[in-house]
């Protein structure tokens, strides 16, 4: 079942029939939540975006509905953080500019925990503030892969590798 299937049921469940026609059509999420918010208001519809679980719907609800209260983001931001999805978590680290330290280091642990070679060489370039611990993680995620597309490109992109980093990063590198 797609998101936007389930998205379109509990849009009914909660009482939003028009915003799920919405959902199982073309409308892009800025319209989807502004029907949401007419039909069922902020609150019930944080409360199905809370009991969907997905990080998707709760990121781009960060993006699209104005005036959130510092609970309603919280609310959202906890959604995307329980999902431990390491693309959202991305997403909302660099594309939400008013997260708090504490929720900013959560989702660079998501991040850091990653298996993907890509988003570690991603997240390495540009999230800034990563701890010595994290860079390392991602580092040994890009080498463990022996990709030599996002060995190089660490090496090429990433200033500040430590010697260690440098030096598994050269190998793969070289080996190709």
């Amino acid at each position: 079942m797609s998101d936007r299937t389930k998205g379109a049921e509990l849009a009914r469940e909660f009482g939003a029939p028009r915003t799920a026609n919405k959902i199982i059509g073309t409308a892009c999420y800025a319209r989807i939540f502004q029907s949401a918010i007419e039909e069922i208001g902020v609150p019930k519809l944080l409360d199905a975006l809370a009991e969907a679980k997905n990080a998707e719907w709760a990121y781009y609800a960060l993006v699209y509905i104005p005036d959130l209260t510092e609970a309603q983001r919280t609310k959202l931001y906890d959604v995307i953080a329980d999902t431990k999805d390491d693309y959202w978590a991305y997403c909302a680290l660099y594309y939400i500019p008013d997260l708090t330290e504490a929720q900013r280091t959560t989702l660079k642990e998501t991040i850091a925990a990653t298996k993907s070679a890509g988003w570690a060489y991603v997240a390495l370039r540009n999230i800034s503030n990563l701890s010595e611990a994290q860079r390392t993680k991602l580092c040994d995620v890009i080498a463990a892969s022996k990709d030599v597309t996002w060995a190089s490109g660490a090496l090429r992109d990433i200033r500040d590798l430590t010697e260690v980093q440098r030096s598994a990063l050269q190998k793969i590198a070289q080996a190709a």
